[in-house]
């Protein structure tokens, strides 16, 4: 066990910063519901940075820097400085607590949820013991209805039929009380039972449990309707504490800095490790320990002296959060607690032959969380280490320690090369990205037993263009090869003892990426999405020639989206960069715009309404832009909605910004929401603090809503509802800043779009109606998602106007949530005979089934595959929201082939295919998404079996399905053809 003190805030802060440059910008319109209404602006060509799943490499992606284009010989890696060896684990000494009194201990749902792995779809898993502290525990149960608990918004649901919530107590402790807060006042309708007699009292949503059985009390939710569910929301305890219970205080002092952490528990910058840091994990320790949600962290590899791990240092708020990250450990072996040299408690815990220490404190007035999570070094582990003392250490031939580069290589090979070399099986190596003096490329340096391995090595590049053979400043041979415009150079050398090859790839930095990225049906001359722009041809990124994984079982394949190294994160991919954020908390800032020509107490307009339409609970006659996405995303997204109280006056009259333009890139270009959103924030910096508006530090606000008078007008933008990106900038192409962030991202919609009739999108006239559709779909794009229509309206949509990013109120379909990241697992057909599979309902639990002929687990989201959903009639397709007239499966074809394309040295990614393009007449060129319809609709019921379908290259699918049942489950029988 290990200490460190971790000084780090400037430094590392300087390093994460990534600044945002713009290019150019473009329009997104809707807002109708309907097929009639709506317009689209002119794209301009070039990207931006801000651009939907634009993906370049920074230079903080993989380290910039290295080898020149003539590589010369590497030097002998120094040894780093690493932390002391662990000491022996000892057995805890727990604090004493006096006996006889009472201790309360209490968890929100969110907190009861993330202490515990989840299911297949996100539920809970019934009989799992979640603890509140070492003495009390919580287990839901599923009972009769067969339906897993699950995290519903933020409260935890469980079902009717028999669902159950048992509190223990444990090493002799009593229980005294259980208060449940449960969510709207749905207390389960009064049909809660308790076991052994316990009381039950109710009052509001508050349910108080009298136990009868100090060690023990079950409720079971009865009844048979979905009214009878307990929706819960936290769970207090009270119970009598003994002598040395050593329970971590639930009612912690406040840090001395309080706002270190992000004030409230939830908004904070990092939420989960980088995908770098999850390989480094994987290949020191062998697992990735849990993350703790912070504002500054660092993380320090080591192995020495018969130990190799991974060291991390958080931030951490108050003792309050680090318990509840403690109680994220509770599925490993509790080896007790030592105390260190400083006086601080370190808590041990282990998993097989790892051992992980974890240690609270404070220094100079900041709290912190560490964790060193280690193992002996002889135990498995890949990746770049030190230098074994030994370099022949390969106990015979093809015995090596590594065989393959890790995911994070290969994407670095991929963004800076645009291939992956060949890897030569070794016992140590390093590689090292860089661009510069016109080239990019990466360095690769590793061990090689002898000469026969070189040539052996030699031979996997016979495929390549053989380009000779050149001799360096030490007398070395190195091999030239290329592919395309990429040149590979490689070497083979003795030093000091140990024998080596190093291979040099790059490219010249403006030359387009080579190599395995070409191929496939480019679609026509117009691609990309509205986004990005441009015309000709592209090298499209494809499955083609793709052969499906093998079986993990029972006839599937688990896809896990975000393994996918040919392309970066989804989530990455999944929204703008230095745009909204898709997961965690994003602060979206709605600012209600009045002119002096249109004032909003003339016209009879509230900011209440405005409030209701995007705020948490608002009365609507549909879903509030926050409940939305909060539950579209399965909780993975919290929109932090400040509407400003007051109606922001511009200095002009609204009919001089409708007609103001400037000159963009040589055009007169409109420009007159521009300067109103200028106005406004530079007010709005005066009376508040704009940077809190940006969640992930990149220097822009996340979201801003600009809710004008005007009147609605289709035919102009001005008057209508759009996402717009690439703030209006100064003469120096600079974005204007307020605060140290500006906006780059927003949406612009009439104040009338708020009382949008959900029967016809042309009457505005019922201001009884409350309707956030409008600001719903603008917010889609805002995130990322496209339109789903065709935006000159010259045919029929793809998917029939069933979608929030078409013309309908409902969920978000299956793929956005993919391109999204809220959704990153999913099952694929894979068998040879036939199978039976169950899938529940997806709106609430995003479960989903793949089928196709070709699938590359390298390119996860972005392939052509078919997607396959239990369609049901409730959460946000219930009411006035839903797309089709009942339950069943439903089923959509997706190619979301990106392409790439290269815009002043850096390369680009996007989705190649769209639905909008006017001049495709839908089904003569491939569509981004589109519904598959049988003989009675989209809809398949029970006995329905899928037609013949085929794919975009032309082949016949090789799977049908027959649908077997609907109810709870749908039960579906997949067979290959």
């Amino acid at each position: 066990m290990k200490k460190q003190i971790c000084i780090f805030f400037a430094l590392l802060m300087a390093i994460l910063m990534l600044a945002g440059c713009a290019l150019s910008g473009g329009r997104d319109t809707g807002g109708a519901t309907d097929d009639t209404s709506g317009g689209e602006v002119e794209v301009p060509d070039a990207p931006t940075d801000s651009d939907t799943n634009v993906d370049k490499p920074t230079d903080t992606d993989t380290g910039v820097g290295g080898e020149p284009s003539e590589p010369s010989e590497p030097s002998e890696p120094s040894e780093p400085e690493k932390p002391s060896e662990p000491s022996e684990p000892s057995k805890p000494e727990n604090p004493d607590e006096p006996s006889g009194v009472e201790i309360t201990v209490s968890k929100t749902a969110a907190q009861l949820a993330e202490s515990i792995g989840k299911g297949e779809n996100g539920d809970i898993v019934s009989g799992s013991e979640i603890k509140l502290d070492n003495n009390i525990s919580v287990e839901f149960g599923k009972g009769t209805a067969n339906t897993e608990p699950a995290l519903y918004s933020e409260a935890i649901r469980i079902y009717q039929n028999g669902g159950t919530l048992t509190v223990s107590a444990k090493n002799g402790r009593e229980l005294k009380a259980i208060i449940i807060t449960a969510s709207d006042g749905k207390t389960g309708s009064g049909r809660l039972v308790a076991s052994d007699g316990s009381e039950i009292s109710v009052s509001g949503n508050i349910i108080t449990i009298t136990p009868s059985n100090t060690q023990e009390v079950t409720v079971t939710v009865g009844g048979s309707n979905k009214s009878d569910r307990l929706y819960v929301e936290s769970i207090e305890v009270v119970y009598m504490g003994q002598s040395g219970d050593g329970t971590i205080p639930n009612e912690p002092s406040e840090p001395e800095n309080p706002d270190i952490g992000g004030g409230d528990g939830k908004e904070y910058l990092y939420n989960d490790f980088t995908a770098e840091e999850k390989s480094t994990y994987e290949k020191y320790v062998g697992l990735v320990i849990p993350f703790l949600a912070n504002n500054d962290y660092y993380i320090e590899s080591y192995d020495e002296e018969g130990y190799q791990g991974v060291y991390l240092s958080a931030l951490c708020e108050s003792e309050e959060d680090f318990g509840w990250y403690l109680a994220k450990f509770s599925s490993y072996t509790n080896d007790g607690t030592d105390v260190d040299e400083y006086g601080d408690t370190w808590y041990l815990f282990s998993q097989g032959n790892v051992y992980i220490d974890v240690c609270y404190y404070e220094y100079e007035g900041a709290y912190y969380v560490d964790v060193d999570a280690y193992r002996e070094s002889s135990g498995d582990v890949g990746g770049d280490t030190t230098e074994p003392e030994d370099p022949d250490t390969g106990d015979g031939e093809g015995e090596y320690q590594y065989y393959e580069f890790t995911a994070q290589e290969k994407s670095t090979y991929n963004d800076y090369v645009g291939l992956v070399i060949p890897f030569i099986p070794n016992n140590y190596y390093e590689i090292e990205a860089y661009d510069e003096g016109g080239y990019r490329g990466v360095y690769y340096s590793a061990l090689c037993k002898s000469e026969t391995a070189f040539s052996w090595y030699l031979a996997m590049f016979s495929s390549y263009s053989n380009d000779g053979t050149d001799v360096d400043e030490y007398g070395d041979t190195w091999y030239l090869f290329s592919q395309g415009n990429v040149f590979i150079d490689v070497c083979y050398y003795q030093y000091e003892g140990a024998y080596y090859v190093d291979v040099d790839a790059y490219r010249e930095s403006s030359g387009d990426v080579g190599g395995d990225v070409g191929g496939g049906d480019d679609g026509g001359d117009s691609g990309g999405n509205d986004n990005i722009g441009g015309e000709g041809d592209k090298d499209v990124i494809t499955n083609a020639g793709a052969s499906l994984p093998e079986d993990d079982g029972d006839g599937i394949y688990d896809v896990d989206f975000t393994d996918a190294d040919k392309v970066k994160d989804v989530t990455d991919q999944g929204y703008f960069l230095d745009g909204c954020p898709t997961l965690g908390s994003s602060g979206v800032l709605v600012i209600p715009v009045e002119f002096s020509d249109r004032t909003a107490s003339s016209l009879g307009y509230d900011i209440d309404n405005i409030k209701s339409a995007f705020e948490k609970g608002g009365e609507n006659i549909y879903y509030s832009v926050y409940d939305y996405y909060y539950i579209s995303s399965l909780g993975q997204l919290t929109l932090d909605i400040t509407v400003v109280d007051e109606w922001f006056r511009p200095s002009k009259p609204s009919t001089y910004y409708a007609s103001y333009t400037d000159n963009y890139d040589g055009t007169e270009t409109p420009m007159g929401d521009q300067l109103v959103i200028d106005e406004a924030l530079a007010y709005l910096a005066e009376i508040m603090d704009l940077s809190k508006f940006d969640s992930d530090s990149n220097g822009t606000i996340d979201a801003v809503v600009l809710v004008t008078t005007l009147e609605i007008d289709p035919d102009t933008d001005f008057y209508w509802a759009y996402r717009y990106w690439n703030i209006y900038a100064d003469e120096n192409d600079n974005y204007y800043e307020y605060d140290g962030v500006s906006a780059n991202d927003y949406l612009w919609a009439p104040y009338e779009f708020i009382h949008e009739n959900p029967e016809n999108s042309e009457d505005y006239s019922d201001k009884s109606i409350i309707n956030p559709y409008t600001f719903i779909h603008e917010f889609g794009h805002i995130l990322g998602a496209e339109d789903y229509y065709d935006t000159a309206y010259a045919g029929s949509s793809p998917l029939d106007g069933n979608d929030i990013m078409d013309a309908k109120i409902g969920d978000h379909n299956a793929y956005t949530k993919f391109n999204l990241g809220w959704i990153t697992n999913s099952r694929l057909v894979v068998t040879d005979t036939e199978i039976t599979v169950t899938l529940d309902a997806f709106s609430e639990s995003g479960d989903t089934l793949i089928i196709a002929n070709n699938f590359d687990p390298s390119l996860g989201v972005y392939q052509e595959y078919y997607i396959i959903v239990y369609y049901t009639e409730d959460e946000l397709n219930s009411g006035v929201g839903g797309y089709f007239d009942g339950e069943g499966i439903i089923v959509y074809h997706v190619n979301a082939s990106l392409f790439c394309e290269e815009y002043d040295g850096e390369m680009y990614y996007d989705v190649y295919n769209t639905n909008t393009d006017p001049s495709d007449s839908y089904g003569t060129e491939n569509n981004l998404i589109e519904l598959v319809e049988n003989d009675f609709g989209y809809l398949f019921l029970e006995g329905d079996t899928l037609g013949t379908l085929t794919d975009d290259l032309g082949a016949p699918l090789g799977y049908t399905f027959t649908v077997e049942s609907l109810g709870e489950q749908a039960t579906l029988t997949v067979s290959a053809k």
